[in-house]
């Protein structure tokens, strides 16, 4: 083989023409593979390089004829700039010399219109600097797989010194050896079955040396697989036959490991005799990563359509591209039929146009940027998208937008819901607050901020220890919060220090820890605190009016003792046959005992009772204290019933009585027995009477049975038994023998209440009625139910008898005239507590009653003005008449009673309505009251309706009715 730097110049124009053919195919491989442009772009890189250090200058121009490449030695050339001339036309340049231009013209409508796909050719040029040179031009016509020109390649060699043609040639044949040398392409030539030429490419690629290729058949290395196609077509290709030049096949390299390649061939000649030349470039990568890129895809798009999240695509005109299969399940909707369309096509117009908005943004910030987006579901409903859009761009650069989405839609709700929550305790007037688990405050709201003194900017510097008194600290640090770290909750009174003003406010405080739902591991101390100090005051007034109603009950009852004893002792000195008249002496004195107490009793129940019932408001309706101030409420009650049942005795006070049915009164309470006899009596109720309607209230008939149906309860109380009540008219005559002797003959209605329990001996049943007497054992009873029951009946016109034997059980039989015919029963009238807004003067000389007063006045809306000194009260007035719009006053006071008080005020102003308040007095009547111009008379103790609707009642009688507003009660 003759020594390549021998070579002639016809074989370096060869050559040159076959490395040009060669790049040709490299740029097609590029466009077929443009997927994976990275890798191709460092091989484009690589053959810039080549181009740009080339000694030929590489011109590259566009089916017009354009410049679309100018490299380096093209400028060395030329004198023109890449810049200069990328975009321009040859005929713009004028760089041809007009002697040649026309043939220049010639060859280029060749090559553009497919009659040549390369050729050489010898041509004059202008240089920049305006001096001619004469340029050899290899130019090569790069085709598409259509056959249609994509671009002319032209390598131009200046060879103005043709004298040194010897050195050019060299100079020539040195560079094409660098540029065979450095090109990552694998360049071979194959003669007769044999590597006859292979560049060091061709080494790196095969692993075999140039001594081992040149020893081996040109298949040799090629797969198994493709060994006999590649056979084929290269001795096609060695006798100048068509065959395919281009395709893809596997290697197998020295060391045995597969290579992908991708090899261009072609037809020559060597010593005028056939040979093949190839290019072979490694795309080993390049085939790993489309692999690669493919099951990522596949791994991609099943990833996605598993995905809980939806996703989608779409290009820069807003058109859907992609949808995984979450979104088409989510809203019922397949990608075939979204394809191509847009948001305004699919959505309502406003979602579009945020939709639009948003993918716009996106494209323009050129980042990923998340938002929450809401739709509408296919039923219609909302839904909210925490959805993530990113840009991106295909290989060809064009613009989209892909979105991931996650369905917020219950957490928007929550947030929406937390959001109502927030602003509750925000305004809420109870300290919720926030601590971390060493005592650091993160949050107290506003309330909290007032309460503790602090500002905005303090919270986070401020800890739990800071805010309680000093005394308490230990408390905090050694119990407190111990039992949260135990039991994660502790409520109970604490103490709060204002840190501004050093004020303290007792509250009642619930704490507790907050963990994290992930974990269960404690995060956060939460706190919330309601101020009690009004009601630790109430408390404490509450403590001394019980105090002092224990020390005058005892009082009290030391003289209702010594009287009863000395009434006993009277009783006993009596006759059998004045029994009857002893019975109404002994109500009398325990009236008349009652009389005297009452006044002082019902005032200190007032008090107990308001404050009660003030407290009961105020406290929240899952406070613990509720119950508690309940039991209050129902101990005052208990002790207001006990001294109506004494005053009812000696007739100093009575019930309002109408025309009332008693089966309903007596189906209702027995429905009350049931729930709370024991469940070993059963109760059996019989109903017979076609006359029913008594004259009587309510509250008696019902205490008559629920006393009776006690005591046979009692009697019951150890084996149980049948409890019989029924009601039946009966006709007395005036002789009957069971009936007193003032007892009227007519119709009665006769309650029966028959018990199976251990009945009575003789000396017991003679003595059921009287006050204090019972059988039962110190703490089971008072002794005051049958004798309230034989009081109650009696005050209605009545009678009662019992019957009983012991072992046998007992009878007792209630008697109540009919009412007359034109009597008609009425129902019960309910209704809400009245409100208004008018100046009311309190006056009443009980401390705790005058802060009720005004307390539960102030409340219904009123102004008030409160005193406990009558004197002062009239006083007030007098500087002033109209400038009041009612007056409350007591009756029993020191200085000026309450009548007296009334008398001076109507003297000053006639026509201010009146209300006056008593816990007992025999100077005083409703009958009186009225006669002295009072408007209401209410007896102690004063329920806060019973108040309310009798102010109402005062200020209409007065002239026309104010309209009020009125609350629930």
């Amino acid at each position: 083989m003759r020594d390549s730097s021998r070579k002639t110049k016809s074989e370096l124009i060869q050559e040159n023409s076959i490395l040009k053919e060669r790049m040709r195919e490299f740029e097609e491989s590029e466009l077929d593979h443009r997927q994976n442009e990275e890798h191709m772009s460092l091989a484009l890189q690589r053959l810039h390089f080549h181009n740009e250090n080339s000694p030929l200058a590489v011109v590259e121009f566009d089916p017009e004829f354009r410049v679309i490449y100018w490299s380096g030695q093209a400028m060395r050339v030329f004198g023109w700039s890449a810049k200069e001339m990328l975009g321009k036309r040859i005929d713009e340049m004028k760089w041809v010399h007009e002697d040649d231009a026309e043939r220049v013209a010639k060859l280029s409508e060749d090559m553009l219109k497919g009659r040549c796909s390369s050729n050489v050719h010898s041509n004059r040029n202008y240089r920049k600097d305006g001096s001619v040179i004469t340029c050899e031009w290899y130019n090569s016509a790069l085709l598409n797989r259509q056959g249609e020109l994509v671009s002319v390649l032209s390598s131009i060699l200046d060879i103005t010194e043709r004298e040194r043609a010897e050195e050019g040639l060299k100079e020539s044949e040195e560079k094409f050896r660098v540029l065979a040398q450095s090109t990552p392409m694998a360049i071979m030539l194959y003669q007769d079955n044999r590597w006859v030429y292979a560049n060091p490419a061709a080494e790196r690629i095969t692993g075999y040396s140039l001594q081992e290729l040149l020893r081996m058949n040109f298949w040799d290395f090629v797969h198994p697989k493709h060994r006999h196609l590649v056979r084929r077509r290269g001795q096609r290709r060695q006798r100048a036959e068509n065959t395919i030049n281009r395709y893809q096949l596997r290697l197998v390299a020295k060391d045995g490991s597969d290579r992908w390649v991708d090899l261009a061939g072609s037809s020559t000649t060597l010593g005028g005799r056939p040979a093949g030349i190839i290019s072979i470039t490694d795309i080993t990568e390049l085939k790993r990563t489309e692999i690669a890129l493919r099951e990522s895809e596949e791994r991609f798009r099943a990833f996605m359509d598993n995905s809980p999240t939806i996703a989608w695509a779409k290009d820069e005109q807003g058109r859907q591209v992609y949808l995984n299969r979450t979104y088409e399940q989510r809203f019922g909707v397949w990608l075939k039929d979204w394809e191509g369309k847009t948001d305004f096509e699919l959505w309502p117009p406003e979602i579009a146009r945020k939709f639009r908005e948003n993918d716009l943004a996106v494209l323009d910030a050129g980042r990923t940027l998340d938002m929450v987006e809401d739709t509408v579901e296919p039923g219609g409903s909302h839904s909210w998208w925490w959805n993530f859009k990113f840009p991106f761009q295909d290989a060809s650069g064009r613009r989209y937008v892909g979105g991931i989405g996650v369905d917020i839609t219950d957490r928007k709700q929550l947030e929406m819901e937390l959001n109502k929550l927030a602003t509750v305790v925000r305004n809420t007037t109870e300290l919720v607050g926030l601590a971390t688990l060493d005592g650091r405050i993160v949050y107290v709201n506003d309330a909290g901020v007032r309460m503790l003194g602090l500002s905005s900017g303090e919270i986070e510097q401020t800890t739990i220890f800071q805010v309680v008194p000093e005394h308490l600290r230990s408390e905090l640090q050694d119990e407190i919060l111990p039992t949260l770290n135990e039991r994660g909750r502790w409520e109970g009174e604490i103490q709060y220090c204002n840190l501004k003003s050093g004020a303290v406010t007792d509250v009642y405080a619930t704490i507790f820890v907050v963990n994290d739902p992930a974990t269960g591991l404690p995060l956060y101390l939460a706190n919330t605190s309601r101020d009690i100090t009004d009601h630790k005051r109430a408390e404490e007034a509450l403590r001394r009016a019980h105090e002092e109603l224990e020390l005058r009950v005892q009082e009290r009852t030391t003289q209702l003792s010594e009287a009863y004893k000395s009434l006993q002792h009277e009783m006993g000195e009596r006759k059998q046959a004045e029994e009857r008249l002893r019975q109404v002496h002994k109500m009398e004195a325990i009236g008349t005992l009652a009389g005297g107490i009452a006044h002082d009793f019902n005032n200190i129940l007032a008090a107990i009772m308001g404050f009660a019932e003030m407290i009961e408001e105020d406290l929240p309706p899952d406070s613990r204290s509720i119950r508690r101030i309940q039991r209050v409420l129902s101990a005052a009650s208990r002790g207001r019933d006990l001294v109506r049942q004494i005053l009812t005795f000696s007739r100093k006070t009575g019930l309002a009585k109408k025309p009332l049915s008693l089966s309903p009164i007596v189906e209702e309470t027995v429905q009350l027995l049931r729930a709370s006899l024991p469940s070993t009596n059963e109760i059996r109720l019989r109903i017979e009477a076609t006359k029913d309607t008594v004259l009587a209230s309510p509250a008696e008939l019902q205490q008559i049975l629920m006393n009776l149906s006690t005591n046979a309860s009692f009697a019951m109380k150890e084996k149980g038994g049948i409890l019989r009540i029924s009601i039946t008219n009966i006709h007395f005559e005036p002789d009957s023998p069971i009936l007193d002797e003032d007892i009227e003959s007519g119709e009665y209605v006769q309650l029966r209440v028959t018990d199976t329990g251990i009945g009575m001996v003789p000396e017991v049943k003679k003595r059921i009625f009287e006050p204090f007497f019972t059988t039962k054992g110190v703490g089971e009873g008072t002794g005051m139910g049958l004798a309230v029951v034989y009081g109650i009946v009696k005050s209605l016109g009545g009678t009662i008898t019992v019957e009983s034997e012991p072992e046998t059980g007992s009878t007792f039989r209630v008697f109540l005239p009919v009412a007359r015919a034109d009597e008609q029963a009425e129902a019960g009238k309910a209704g809400e507590t009245p409100r208004g807004s008018e100046h009311i003067l309190f006056v009443d000389d009980e401390e705790l009653l005058t802060e009720w007063g005004q307390g539960v006045l102030e409340s219904l809306g009123y102004s008030v003005t409160a005193l406990a000194d009558s004197t002062e009260a009239l006083k007030l007035f007098s500087s002033d008449p109209s400038r009041f719009d009612l007056v409350i006053t007591d009756h029993t006071m020191p200085k000026l009673t309450g009548l007296n008080l009334v008398r001076k005020l109507l003297a000053i102003r006639n026509d201010v309505p009146i209300i006056l308040c008593t816990g007992h007095s025999d100077s005083v009547s409703p009958e009186k009251a009225r006669e002295t111009g009072i408007k209401e008379f209410l007896m102690k103790p004063i329920e806060r309706r019973q108040l309310a609707e009798a102010i109402r009642r005062a200020l209409s009688a007065t002239g026309p009715e104010v309209k009020t507003p009125f609350r629930k009660n």
